[in-house]
């Protein structure tokens, strides 16, 4: 073989090989990745990965749609007690506790409808798709937990 058939047929087999890698990684399956919020509330994402039929999918539409105008409005009041805190002037303790509660409850809110959101979402599944979103919710939940989950 000539010397330029050489460098031609080791640029083909560079750029076969990059091409594959380049598909490996777009099509490599998500479950790799950092699992976050975000993807939890992706409905067409849980789709995919709990493989859910149509009506599933309908069902889940509704209650991601519901959870997120509840953490909207829990959202809106946690921060809006927060700024008041932040914000005032007053010295009076009994003044400043009220406040706070106010944030903590929206707070309380919050986590009361997530919980019960993964509870609705756990009854429309089957029982592999309740394990996979169970395995989910741990990384989700637990992975920002310096010592993780028991």
């Amino acid at each position: 073989m000539k010397r330029e058939q050489i460098i031609i047929l080791v640029q083909g087999v560079i750029i076969f090989a990059a091409l594959a890698f380049a598909v490996g990684v777009t099509r490599a399956p998500r479950h790799s990745e950092t699992f976050t919020l975000d993807h939890l509330h992706n409905t067409s994402e849980m789709i995919h990965l709990l493989n859910l039929d149509p009506p599933q999918a309908q069902q889940l539409e509704v209650l991601n749609a519901k959870l997120r105008r509840t953490l909207q409005e829990t959202c809106h009041r946690n921060c809006t007690a927060r700024q008041q805190i932040v914000r005032t002037d007053e010295t009076d303790a009994e003044t400043k506790e009220k406040m706070l509660n106010k944030m903590c409850e929206a707070y309380e809110d919050g986590e009361r409808a997530t919980l019960q959101h993964i509870q609705a979402v756990r009854a429309i599944l089957d029982r592999q798709q309740r394990n996979t979103f169970d395995k989910l919710l741990s990384r989700c939940l637990c992975g920002g937990c310096e010592k993780g989950c028991d």
